[in-house]
């Protein structure tokens, strides 16, 4: 409302007594929230005074209160370029092209009302939405940080904070792995995460084999000082967060926390409370769904899965989800078309090609299966894949490579 009304200080000179009328009738019923029936009075004055960027701007926002996205859009577009410090026009134009899924179209708007008003919480706050939709991590960052700085006692900002931290060190990781996986600095990453989850055998000869490269970890600057720096910000954020007392966030949080320790159930537990706090989010109802199905209580899984499927049937790690829930139930068969959906969602999502593959492969397609299996291989950290790998080579007479595949699954699993 605070928008709207400062939106409203445009003024009309009218040139009618019908328009003054009219006017007034449009700013009355916008101060009531009564934004539908203000969208016939501006469109009735637009049409008589055509031209005038101020009344396209009252348009454009009862337009956007109202829900009609696509018109706002088409309204607000030219009012930001006849009006370029009209601060209300970038920011409602950017927040409808949010609402029609349209996040790199609303970067620009959002980014310039943030540069004409950044002490506005809510504008830099939609535009960190928008960057962390469309994967932009690195140029949400300051953004959120900032957000932290004008909103300390925010649940949500310090939750979002932690979070983006956290995809930073993964994405960091990620280019590390793909570029240098067999590195100092990957070895020691590994080593360390290894020891975090108590496989001590396995930490001991990733240390041994990163040593021999490197006595040391390497030194700053460097990805492994950068991943390590993004980890240590993160649990910042998060004992910031918890510092706040209980909330949604602080529980999201704990679940995830106890998640790492493979403490499912007690992340159950933290799931139903957010759930509780929070009725109706999907989010939170996937990532109970996703405890749930780690804890082994897979027919509640399945069902919560299900519906959230209907809700949001582009959602690829849902259908992942659901595929390896009935996977994991022994039925190969009625797993493999939601992990094929996930798949088409989301080729590049590893998780997804491991459990295709182990689908197929025990539904006797193993031929099938080896591809996905394949492309799977380079995430495996617990030898899983490379063992299913390694019988489905069996089962498609290549004895070497499934000899050698058993053999790296044993390593792994140390």
């Amino acid at each position: 409302m605070r928008i709207v009304l400062a939106l409203l200080t445009v003024a009309l000179c009218a040139q009618t007594p019908e328009q003054l009328r009219l006017s007034q009738q449009g700013k009355q019923l916008m101060a009531a929230g009564r934004y539908a029936e203000a969208v016939p009075v501006y469109q009735t004055l637009t049409r008589q005074v055509p031209g005038n960027p101020g009344l396209q701007l009252n348009l454009g926002i009862a337009l956007h209160m109202a829900g009609r996205d696509p018109e706002a859009v088409a309204v607000l577009e030219p009012v930001t370029k006849q009006l370029p410090q009209a601060f209300p026009a970038f920011i409602l134009l950017g927040t409808s092209l949010m609402r029609l899924g349209q996040p790199a179209k609303a970067v620009a708007p959002l980014e310039r009302a943030v540069q004409m008003a950044p002490q506005d919480i809510e504008a830099r706050r939609i535009l960190v939405d928008a960057l962390v939709t469309l994967n932009r991590s690195a140029t949400a960052r300051p953004h959120m940080e900032a957000l932290a700085a004008q909103s300390p006692k925010d649940p949500a900002v310090w939750f979002g904070l932690g979070r983006l931290y956290e995809t930073l060190a993964g994405d960091n990781f990620e280019q590390l792995r793909r570029t240098a996986p067999e590195s100092a600095a990957m070895l020691y990453l590994l080593a360390e995460t290894r020891e975090k989850q108590g496989r001590k055998s396995a930490a001991a000869l990733l240390y041994a084999k990163a040593r021999a490269l490197s006595p040391r970890p390497p030194a700053c600057p460097s990805p492994y000082c950068t991943i390590r720096d993004y980890d240590t910000k993160a649990r910042a954020a998060f004992a910031r967060l918890g510092d706040l007392g209980d909330s949604v966030e602080w529980r999201q949080t704990r679940a995830s926390i106890l998640t790492n320790q493979s403490k499912h159930a007690e992340a159950v537990t933290e799931w139903r409370a957010a759930v509780r706090m929070a009725a109706g989010r999907p989010d939170l109802e996937q990532g109970l769904a996703a405890s749930l199905y780690a804890a082994q209580q897979y027919d509640e899984a399945e069902t919560l899965l299900r519906k959230l499927v209907k809700g949001e049937p582009g959602n690829a790690e849902l259908h992942f989800l659901l595929g390896d829930c009935l996977l994991a139930k022994g039925d190969a068969e009625a797993a493999t078309p939601s992990l094929r959906r996930a798949l088409a969602l989301n080729p590049r999502f590893p998780p997804v090609r491991a459990a295709l593959g182990r689908a197929l492969a025990v539904s006797g397609k193993a031929a099938e299966a080896i591809p996905h299996l394949e492309a799977a291989l380079p995430y495996d950290d617990d030898g899983a894949t490379h063992f299913q790998i390694s019988r489905a080579y069996a089962a498609t007479g290549q004895k070497a490579k499934a000899d050698a595949a058993a053999k790296r699954s044993q390593e792994l699993r140390q």
